[in-house]
């Protein structure tokens, strides 16, 4: 049930549309990426504790992590010190990398393994900006664990569509 919520919860939200450049401006919530999402927004099924904004190597993350242990945890990074090159350069040596677009912006999914349990997507923002949306859960037996690059991609849209709005 919890899984069949989250996919119904992003597949409903995922944002079409084309840009042909990458001026996915992240001024409206870089000073506080948490209020992107509630946690409810994120996945009605689970609960969560306080997200927990951080300043980190590559610029302001949020981090939703779930009362549950192990039930998946949500992290956007706004990244602001490394640009979108950079990371994609770094992930196209991991094990999982796939280039593709999200709601029309450049992006890649990316994972230093085999693409289960923790996944990356990562789109392009304006200025050589990123903004990297990571699901992770570490046990094997939940239903998000095979397919959380999957997850991660469709999260990331509606990532999108917030900046937009």
């Amino acid at each position: 049930m919890k899984l069949n919520a989250l996919i119904l919860l992003t597949t409903a939200a995922v944002v079409s549309g084309c840009s042909t450049s990458s001026d996915l401006d992240l001024s409206k919530f870089v000073d506080d990426p948490c209020r992107l999402f509630t946690g409810n927004e994120l996945n009605s099924e689970d609960e969560f504790k306080t997200p927990e904004l951080k300043d980190n190597s590559q610029g302001p993350s949020c981090f939703w992590d779930p009362v549950a242990m192990t039930r998946p945890a949500y992290i956007i990074t706004f990244s602001t010190k490394k640009t979108f090159d950079a990371l994609k350069e770094k992930a196209g040596k991991g094990k999982t990398f796939r280039e593709t677009e999200v709601a029309g912006y450049p992006a890649f999914v990316s994972n230093v393994g085999d693409g289960q349990g923790t996944c990356d997507t990562t789109i392009s923002a304006s200025d050589g900006a990123a903004v990297e949306v990571r699901i992770t859960t570490n046990f094997r037996a939940e239903p998000e664990y095979p397919i959380v690059c999957e997850l991660s991609e469709k999260l990331a849209g509606r990532v999108v569509g917030k900046l937009k709005a």
